[in-house]
């Protein structure tokens, strides 16, 4: 989280001057088209970082008596309680993520989540759905679509431990019983 909300902030500011010294230079010199050029792509950069921030800030995850709905970066994702068998570590591949390639925690759904398909419709018929921006390609969700990740959108080391993990404990008694979730709580 530190360097989400201080450090790339703080790179953008820093950048933005550089930006902003190139494009000074290149209208003091005769042959200042490549650092106008490079002024130009560095505010390029800047925009999309910033676009970044302001969209990973946005992302959020709620809990109600129905479900889990998480809204993030392109696409909302929800699950009805009932729809979740246990809580698993998988190896999965998550384009767009800090997750990268690492194994991730999350539910086991008990049907694929419909993709694409509205998330208010899914809320209303008490369904496992994913919903996506119409940038964002459906075909990149859909292998998750029996996974419910919450590594995505948690950052905290023990959050199971901590409030998080006692809403989760509480609405969905199931998926903490079998196997799988000793494995999720070993680490």
């Amino acid at each position: 989280m530190f360097l989400l909300f201080c450090i790339y902030p703080v790179i953008s500011i820093i950048w933005s001057v550089g930006a902003i010294s190139l494009l000074v230079s290149a209208f003091h010199e005769k042959n200042g088209f490549s650092d106008l050029v490079l002024g130009l792509l560095s505010f390029g950069i800047i925009a999309i970082l910033m676009l970044g921030y302001i969209d990973t800030l946005r992302s959020h995850l709620v809990i109600t008596a129905d479900g889990l709905t998480y809204s993030g970066s392109g696409f909302r994702a929800y699950a009805p309680w009932q729809m979740i068998v246990s809580m698993e570590r998988v190896s999965l591949q998550v384009p767009l993520s800090v997750s990268w390639t690492s194994k991730l925690v999350g539910f086991r759904l008990r049907q694929n989540a419909k993709l694409p398909m509205k998330l208010e419709e899914g809320i209303r018929q008490s369904m496992a759905v994913i919903e996506t921006d119409w940038w964002y390609p459906t075909s990149m969700r859909a292998p998750y679509a029996s996974f419910f990740l919450i590594d995505e959108m948690i950052r905290e080391r023990h959050w199971l431990q901590g409030e998080l993990g006692a809403y989760l404990h509480h609405y969905a008694p199931q998926a903490f019983e079998g196997a799988g979730f000793y494995n999720v709580a070993r680490g």
